[in-house]
């Protein structure tokens, strides 16, 4: 359980940085996504995962592939390429 608990925790620190580059709120990412806001603080502190459906729609609003919600070696400053385009909201 350890591995998952890590990975976990890695995914919300990277979809935390990805969110604070593209200089969002946690309230318009809620509302971006349509989860709630203690929902996404679980997302980020690595406590509770999201869906399949839910990283589909998050790597959507993000305009970037799913695979690169997971590419944690990238650096969210810009040097590793998360950028700061523009969200799509529908």
């Amino acid at each position: 359980m350890r591995a998952w608990s890590s990975l976990r925790r890695q995914f919300g620190r990277r979809i935390k940085a990805i969110w604070l580059e593209r200089e969002l709120t946690q309230e318009q990412v809620d509302e971006l996504l349509g989860i709630s806001v203690d929902f996404l603080n679980l997302i980020e502190r690595g406590i509770n995962a999201p869906s399949f459906e839910e990283l589909e729609k998050m790597a959507l609003h993000l305009e970037m592939p799913v695979r690169d919600l997971f590419d944690f070696r990238k650096k969210p400053d810009g040097a590793g390429g998360v950028g700061k385009a523009t969200l799509s909201i529908p």
